[in-house]
């Protein structure tokens, strides 16, 4: 196949341009973007194994009075749910090994 050696005026040669290419790898590899992102928020999450997580639909007002009390106690949500769920189990005998 027949190749041209024509270049566009001010156009760099393949070689230039791999130079190029590898002083942008360089920069890309050492920038901000290249910095490892922090899991989540510190302090978040319980070691593994610990505890886990429970996804359940809740009336949203409801939602809102039990973080709210929760800040007022200087506690989670997280943490009066679990609450809660213990007292309840307790009473009903539900769920009891």
């Amino acid at each position: 196949m027949w190749k041209s050696t024509a270049r566009a005026p001010g156009a760099l040669p393949p070689s230039a341009c791999r130079g190029i290419f590898v002083v942008i790898q360089q920069v890309w590899a050492t920038g901000p973007m290249a910095e490892k992102k922090k899991a989540g928020r510190p302090g978040r999450k319980p070691p593994a194994g610990a505890k886990k997580q429970l996804l359940t639909s809740i009336d949203p007002e409801i939602i809102k009075r039990i973080k709210s009390a929760a800040a007022l106690r200087g506690t989670t949500a997280s943490l009066v749910m679990e609450e809660a769920a213990a007292e309840w189990l307790e009473r009903h005998h539900d769920g009891k090994k």
